[in-house]
């Protein structure tokens, strides 16, 4: 499938975010690997949550009665001024590898759930990484196809051009992938700066970021700074959704 990269992607029906104090409060649960733990070694361990505790996870979330929406659409609420229904949450994986779609992929559309997969623009298509009929599956199933830079580097010390490729030149591999633009992103560790974000509202489509830490509110102006909950393998289920319903009023 191909899109016209060249041309931004036509602009939703837009409010006025900043003229009214308007906030969210919307879990945002970061994953980064969804296999089993003996597939894994080295430093990636710690990274990995095992298909039955992900799956455990999930269905608590679930027979708890919360129901997901994609950063895309966290954005478009932040940008309209409308709360999601109650109990919405969001799901993001990182980083791309092909396990989110051969395990966590499954998982979640038992659920009815669906997430945000940010994926690395220079590892499309590469060994253990999403393949672009796999995004375009996901994206067809109603998953997100975020974007986490080209390189996966720190943002923060590169210069303005650099900064480019990075934010659009991902994008646009991301598109030319599966038809559509990315609306989100994740900063590469989970930092940014002045330059990094200014880049990044320069990039077509991109209405969110999420960082690593923090405690600013779900608001427009604070869309590029937007925390997550880090989940592991340690993360009881109920314990998950007791911490999940601390952001309901």
């Amino acid at each position: 499938m191909a899109c016209d990269t060249t041309a931004a992607p036509t602009p939703l029906p837009s409010a006025d975010p900043e003229a009214t104090p308007f906030g969210l409060r919307v879990p945002i649960l970061e994953y980064h690997r969804v296999k089993p733990f003996d597939t894994e070694t080295g430093y990636q361990v710690g990274l990995v949550v095992p298909p039955e505790v992900f799956a455990a996870q999930m269905d608590a979330l679930y027979a708890a009665g919360w129901q997901t929406i994609t950063m895309g659409q966290l954005g478009d609420y932040m940008r309209l001024g409308i709360s999601p229904a109650s109990k919405s949450f969001v799901v993001t994986l990182d980083d791309g590898y092909d396990d989110g779609f051969v395990y966590a992929f499954p998982i979640l559309h038992r659920d009815g759930f669906v997430a945000t997969f940010f994926m690395i623009g220079s590892l499309i298509d590469r060994p253990g990484r999403l393949t672009v009929d796999q995004m375009q599956r996901l994206a067809g199933d109603g998953d997100e196809i975020g974007n986490h830079s080209m390189s996966h580097e720190d943002m923060r010390y590169m210069p303005a051009d650099r900064l480019v490729t990075e934010t659009f030149g991902a994008s646009a591999l991301i598109a030319r992938a599966i038809g559509e633009w990315p609306k989100s992103f994740s900063y590469p560790v989970g930092f940014t700066g002045p330059a990094v974000i200014s880049a990044l509202s320069k990039c077509p489509g991109i209405e969110t970021a999420v960082i690593q830490g923090g405690t600013k509110p779900q608001t427009w102006p604070n869309r590029f700074g937007l925390t997550r909950i880090r989940v592991g393998p340690g993360t009881n289920a109920q314990d998950l959704v007791e911490r999940m319903n601390r952001y309901l009023p």
